[in-house]
């Protein structure tokens, strides 16, 4: 019984990854850690892009799919040792312990284009498609300013995309 309390305290119900309290909590573990083991941490915050179309012009039903779907992907492209978790709505985040920033670009990259060829084959009228920010953590800054961080330009990368077929 409490097993199960603990991971429905810890794990986000619709999507089974970390939720933002349990993923907040583990930032802050793994911040410590980079900084005792000299090691780089990079940050990526994630946002779905066209989440309000999909609700809006099909159903909740099919916007809570393409959450569930992106969430799949972030977890079937990150290590045993990477965090991830969902801030919210349609906002993750990624924290790579050990790993630089040009190597979480090339993990985005490899994201980016799965995507593309899912969208390809897919039937849904709409596509799947992220807007990301990859930040490398400062050791000056707390967990909410890394995370700050990462979503400003997650903003910058997000701006003019189109994310849907016509």
């Amino acid at each position: 019984m409490n097993n199960k309390l603990v991971g429905k305290a810890s794990y986000d119900i619709m999507t089974g990854i970390f939720n933002r309290h349990t993923g907040m909590e583990k930032l802050e573990l793994i911040t410590e850690k980079s900084k005792f083991e000299n090691k780089s941490l990079t940050g990526c915050f994630i946002d779905v892009d066209g989440l309000k179309f999909v609700n809006g012009n099909f159903s909740h039903n099919d916007g809570d799919d393409l959450i569930k779907k992106i969430a799949s992907v972030l977890k079937n492209f990150s290590r045993d040792e990477d965090l991830l978790f969902r801030l919210g709505g349609d906002e993750f985040f990624m924290a790579f312990l050990g790993i630089d920033h040009s190597d979480v670009e090339k993990i985005f990259l490899r994201i980016t284009n799965y995507l593309e060829e899912y969208n390809k084959k897919s039937k849904k009228p709409y596509d799947l498609k992220i807007s990301y920010g990859i930040i490398d953590y400062d050791s000056n800054k707390t967990v909410d300013e890394f995370i700050f961080s990462a979503d400003e330009k997650m903003y910058r990368h997000k701006s003019g995309k189109k994310a849907f077929r016509n």
